[in-house]
């Protein structure tokens, strides 16, 4: 065989083809770990990880033998502690402190493994706290390489990845694991892995050890026995291809490999149904002020996909601004921006799941009385679709995209020759109505032409590449917004009725689907159902999403991170989610004027959130210029200070000039002194790292800490 030339990047790593049922000769070797875990619970829960990655290498390196696994208490690495200094989470703890990192770091990296952040304050001679006086377990594991590529490609799939997440996760483990090795390796992996990362021990073969390849077989076995580990003789052979081909169709026939384009998709049906209704209530500040809003808007939310697509292609956090907001902000900011997102979007849901059932008693008069179950199969059947999943929802969205978007296409061609603004959009009296002061109240308004596309960042852990596949689906629907957007506005003021009645219409697009196709007005409303429909079913997945990495951290009930079937569909998430959003639709019902209270309070979330994603941005870029970012913002910090400023007008426009007795912001400030009395009360003494964030951070640590590193240590660093 050719030299063997290991991948240089962990993109490279977990591209390259595997399932190699050769090796090459004279390199192999065996390592055996001790892992020491606090207590019983601690070492299943390693034991469940090492599991997992040992399913993964069997499927992607054929020729590594099986693992040995055991969990025993007569092998520990040390004595048990008896003082805090003896402790080795805490006596590291101590000793940061000591070198002059801040206390508050410290304290929350105690929350985070599950102790008690108090304990900081004691001295390294003080007694160890009773909680931690546990029989600590070892947890020991061998594994066989035939050669360096199966090595190295034994950790290069995301599945090895996720299982290896559980692996270090904190408080499992009392210090770092031990290695040993035994056989012959080779000098790159010697020198570049396993002596300066895994601190290996190595072990002389003596007359306690068998280290003997098996002749005459195509692929090589091995026997070995070592007395030392007090380990029963193990046959360990390579797995079969029948085996490794039931591995690979676990997926199911429902499972979905998402593209660019579903990105696109999503985006389009989360957005597209704010361009068929809502927006026009904007033209009562005049044709130009509103043009205007949708101009600035619309290039604040262009500037925001930019930053926010770099970002992704350079750590794609779960939870979209609940995540990068964590990491920048600091954990309560994060939380905040996480229930707010959540509650902008159920709120969302709520106003577009009222506005379908208006649609449909406009049509049919007699639904009036039942429109509370035509909110209930709405739900049902958006929800139902989320928890099918897979293949069958994905292409499910890309049928409403594909017509919510056709429609719009055919109402804005269809209608150009006829469009005639001087006759219809008002003329110089209509251009400006209310002068600054109805400017700023109908500003929040243009939103509704672009809001949730950032919806889209939430993907990070659904997708399978999303560095990629989220940033050019995200920009490229972006991009297709604006086009909508920009024809939808001209093409209907230019329409009769014109201005001013089209600024008051339930349905601004009626008057353009009568003359194109000729049918009443109540028909005409039914082509705006499938648009609607799409954009509630679009923000339930994401503030599901959303509800779900919260929870996921432990910031919210834990069970709201349970899936429902093999797609991962987040049950407890989206059906708690909805819940509330359907209990909602009742109140919006039969209070007054709560639609337009709803809509500013949705809006002053979102425009905290978005600002709180261009201060992460420009941390991120200021802070960690070298890693690596399949695509940059063209704009970079300008276009994020830029955007961020219309997301503090925005803000200004909502709290002083709506005209509601400052419900909007009493409402808002009510909900967010709520969420900081949960946090600070229950939330901050349960919140931990979620597995996705332990596995999105960790090149960060790497890169803060030991950057630059070896080309070829890159990828076996973020894998382990």
């Amino acid at each position: 065989m050719d030299v063997y030339v290991p991948p240089t990047s962990l993109k490279a790593l977990l591209e390259t083809p595997k399932g190699h049922l050769d090796h090459y000769p004279d390199e192999a070797f065996l390592l055996h770990v001790f892992w020491e875990a606090p207590s019983r619970a601690a070492a299943e829960t390693l034991l469940s990880g090492l599991r997992g990655c040992s399913v993964a290498t069997h499927r992607d390196t054929p020729c590594v033998p099986t693992y040995f696994f055991r969990i025993t208490k007569s092998n520990p690495l040390s004595p048990s502690a008896a003082t805090v200094g003896a402790y080795p989470p805490l006596h590291d703890a101590l000793k940061k402190l000591q070198v002059g990192i801040p206390k508050p770091v410290v304290r929350a990296d105690l929350t985070r493994r599950g102790m008690n952040p108090d304990w900081v304050d004691l001295n390294l001679s003080d007694p160890l706290p009773l909680e931690l006086r546990t029989e600590p377990f070892v947890v020991e594991f061998t594994e066989i390489y035939l050669d360096e590529r199966s090595f190295m490609l034994h950790c290069g799939s995301k599945d090895y990845l996720d299982a290896y997440g559980i692996v270090t996760k904190p408080g499992l483990s009392l210090r770092p694991p031990v290695t040993t090795r035994i056989g012959s390796p080779s000098s790159s992996i010697v020198e570049k892995i396993l002596e300066p990362i895994l601190h290996e021990r190595v072990v002389a073969v003596g007359s306690n050890v068998v280290w003997q390849p098996s002749r005459g077989l195509t692929l090589t076995t091995f026997y070995f026995w070592h007395t030392q580990f007090d380990m029963p003789a193990v046959k360990v052979a390579p797995l079969g291809r029948g085996f490794l081909r039931q591995l690979s169709n676990l997926r199911g026939p429902n499972t979905h490999q998402h593209s660019s384009f579903d990105m696109w998709a999503l985006g389009i049906t989360i957005v597209i149904g704010g361009q068929y209704f809502s927006w026009n209530r904007g033209l009562v500040a005049g044709t130009l002020s509103c043009g205007m809003s949708m101009v600035i808007t619309g290039l604040a939310y262009l500037c925001l996909t930019l930053s926010m697509s770099e970002m992704t292609s350079m750590l794609p956090f779960a939870g979209g601004a609940y995540g990068l907001a964590r990491c920048t902000l600091g954990f309560y900011v994060g939380f905040l921006m996480g229930c707010c997102e959540a509650i902008e979007y159920i709120m969302y849901v709520t106003c577009s799941v009222v506005q379908l059932g208006r649609m449909l008693t406009t049509k049919w008069p007699e639904l009036v009385m039942w429109q509370f179950g035509v909110w209930f199969v709405t739900y049902v059947l958006a929800c139902g679709g989320l928890l099918v999943g897979g293949r069958v929802f994905w292409r499910w969205n890309a049928f409403l995209a594909l017509t919510s978007i056709g429609i719009l296409m055919v109402f804005c061609i269809g209608l150009a020759g006829q469009v005639d603004l001087e006759a219809n959009a008002g003329g110089r009296d209509y251009l400006v109505i209310g002068g600054a002061m109805e400017f700023m109240k109908s500003f929040p308004l243009s939103a509704w032409f672009f809001v949730g596309i950032e919806a889209l960042n939430t993907m990070s852990n659904e997708v399978h590449d999303p560095k990629v596949t989220i940033p050019r689906g995200q920009i490229v629907c972006m991009l297709t917004l604006l086009v909508t957007a920009a024809s939808v506005f001209v093409v209907t003021i230019g329409l009769p009725p014109g201005m001013p009645a089209v600024s008051t219409e339930l349905m601004p697009l009626n008057a353009g689907f009568v003359m194109l196709f000729d049918v009443t007005a109540k028909t005409a409303t039914l082509l705006s159902i499938p648009a609607t429909f799409a954009t509630i079913q679009g923000f339930i997945l994401a503030y599901a999403n959303i509800v779900t990495a919260l929870a996921s951290s432990k910031l919210l009930p834990h069970v709201l991170h349970r899936s429902w079937n093999g797609c991962g569909a987040p049950l407890y998430a989206i059906v708690g989610g909805s819940v509330l959003s359907f209990g909602l639709c009742f109140v919006d019902y039969y209070v007054d004027h709560l639609d337009g209270i709803m809509f500013n309070v949705c809006m002053l979330f979102a425009s905290i959130a978005y600002t709180a994603q261009c201060i992460g941005y420009i941390y991120l870029k200021r802070k960690y210029t070298r890693f690596d970012r399949g695509f940059q913002s063209p704009f970079g910090v300008a276009g994020a200070i830029a955007s961020m400023l219309v997301w503090i007008f925005t803000m200004i426009s909502i709290v002083g000039f709506q005209d509601d007795h400052e419900v909007s912001l009493i409402v808002a400030t009510s909900i967010v002194v709520v969420l900081t009395l949960y946090y600070h009360c229950v939330a901050k003494y349960r919140q931990t790292f979620s597995e996705d964030e332990r596995r999105v951070l960790f090149p960060v640590h790497v890169g803060t800490f030991i950057l630059p590193a070896p080309p070829l240590l890159s990828p076996y660093i973020i894998a382990s």
